[in-house]
């Protein structure tokens, strides 16, 4: 089965914002379920060492049994845990050069499990490990690792160092919008820019009181919220993220000008998508 390796860009930063802000997921603690993950995982290995499964699918099989956990039932794993979940996952992710988007997701795992819970310092340390794969890839830094920056400094009130990141790549965000429209880019790559644009940029222009950057920051992101839309008709993880950071970024601009009766209807609609996309987790 041939597949295509890439970074599973629905996750991350943009899952946490979502647990959060929803609460679509209950995040599990309990002993039992790292057991069952365990369990899961030296099922999918066996399967592997007996042949059973080719090096594509053993990795296709992990990254979902991985998200399902992780994500989904939003188990909090400890990094010697974790570690010894994906030890199969990184032996054959670092043996062939072909699999650089395999390396990058056995980082993003443990950016995720830091995220999930607040371990900034680590959250950090693997968001800087994922911009070092791809740099040596001679790839642009993705928006996740930009993202995992906004968020460090959103938590430290640092607004203007959000700003600072944004001018840098403001170029090139503007220009989203068409990439998205002529498919020069995937659909995840314009989701995760709304992470940063949505649940930072904004934010911080509203902190600083620059109106003009608000409202211009915002027509971008539907813009791209806009393409994106029409490229994920089949996709229901898409167009529920989509949805959510366009409900994020009317909620924003609401707030700033002091539109209660416009934020009471947005957070109603926060209540509606959750309704819309129960079934979702089923799909992941």
């Amino acid at each position: 089965m041939k597949l295509t390796f890439y970074l599973r860009k629905t996750l991350s930063v943009l899952a946490v914002f979502f647990v959060l802000a929803i609460g679509h997921n209950q995040l599990c603690f309990g002993q039992s379920l790292i057991q069952k993950a365990k369990k899961s995982f030296d099922s999918l290995n066996n399967k592997y060492y007996s042949r059973r499964l080719s090096e594509e699918e053993y990795l296709d099989e992990a990254d979902k049994l991985r998200d399902h956990y992780l994500l989904t039932k939003g188990v909090h794993f400890t990094t010697q845990q974790l570690t010894e979940l994906l030890s199969l996952y990184k032996k054959i992710g670092w043996s062939n050069k072909k699999y650089d988007g395999v390396r990058k997701n056995y980082y993003l795992a443990f950016l995720n499990n830091a995220a999930m819970f607040e371990q900034n310092g680590t959250y950090m340390y693997y968001a800087d490990k994922i911009a070092q794969e791809y740099k040596k890839n001679g790839e642009q830094n993705p928006f996740i690792v930009i993202s995992a920056k906004s968020k460090f400094y959103m938590e430290q009130g640092l607004h203007n160092k959000v700003i600072a990141l944004y001018v840098q790549q403001k170029t090139y965000v503007k220009t989203l919008p068409e990439l998205l429209k002529k498919n020069k880019i995937d659909v995840p790559t314009g989701i995760d820019a709304l992470t940063f644009l949505s649940a930072g940029v904004v934010e911080s222009y509203i902190k600083t009181n620059d109106s003009l950057a608000v409202y211009e920051t915002s027509e971008l992101i539907y813009e791209i919220g806009k393409e994106i839309r029409k490229r994920s008709q089949d996709n229901k993880q898409y167009m529920l993220y989509n949805e959510f950071f366009m409900l994020v970024t009317h909620h924003f601009v609401a707030l700033f000008e002091k539109d209660n009766i416009k934020v009471k209807n947005i957070l109603d609609g926060f209540t509606e998508l959750k309704t819309t996309y129960k079934d979702i987790e089923t799909e992941l």
